[in-house]
């Protein structure tokens, strides 16, 4: 069980995104690793660096206020056994088992100082996509 990468999440509004993303970029002097729509949730999820920016409507806020309450995104070589770990921990709460997603898979856990944080295990093949596709964006805007 290895933590890959540790990202901090900021949540916006969709009209701030392009502008974040491009002040991130600058900062960092690289641009981001992946972008996706996630339409069964309505959000656009960008990642650069150690940060996961979610850009959402005020009403997808209101429908989906737990995810407002995930604090850190923790990438992972194997979610299942992350899982076993986590579930033999002392006050450490499994608010939603493994399930899949855009990127791979993931789940949520409240940790025993109530940090909530998401797990994520990716899909190499799925992730390679959203990469492909953010390459065909930068090259058709620039």
């Amino acid at each position: 069980m290895k933590t890959i990468k540790t990202l901090h999440r900021i949540y916006l509004n969709p009209d701030m995104l392009t502008s974040v993303v491009e002040f991130y970029e600058d900062l960092f002097h690289k641009d981001y690793f992946i972008r996706f729509d996630y339409t069964e949730l309505n959000l656009t999820l960008v990642q650069l660096e150690g940060i996961l920016l979610l850009a959402g409507t005020n009403k997808t806020w209101e429908v989906l206020p737990d995810i407002k309450k995930t604090r850190i995104t923790m990438i992972v070589d194997d979610i299942v056994e992350v899982q076993a770990y986590l579930s033999a921990q002392k006050n450490v709460m499994i608010l939603r088992k493994p399930k899949e997603v855009p990127t791979g898979w993931n789940m949520t856990v409240e940790h025993q100082d109530g940090t909530i944080t998401e797990y994520v295990q990716h899909d190499e093949d799925k992730v390679n996509l959203f990469k492909k596709e953010a390459e065909k964006l930068r090259f058709i805007n620039n």
